[in-house]
């Protein structure tokens, strides 16, 4: 594989529970192998962007489950 290839590119990924752990390691794989990633969180106060997740164009989506 070429150094640079982008496994993900053309791909959406809608990734859940990516704030911390195990999700936000996929969350920061998928999008740094190019794909289009959408990260889920449940809590408003959660809902914001780490600047490692803005560099690769991550959008977020916050989801009320009540």
């Amino acid at each position: 594989m070429a150094s640079g290839y982008k496994l993900l590119t053309g791909k959406t990924a809608v990734i859940t529970g990516c704030n911390i752990g195990i999700g936000k390691a996929i969350l920061e794989a998928f999008a740094a192998n190019g794909a289009d990633a959408f990260a889920c969180v449940r809590k408003e106060e959660q809902n914001e962007l780490l600047p490692e997740q803005i560099a690769y164009n991550i959008r977020q989506i916050y989801l009320s489950l009540n």
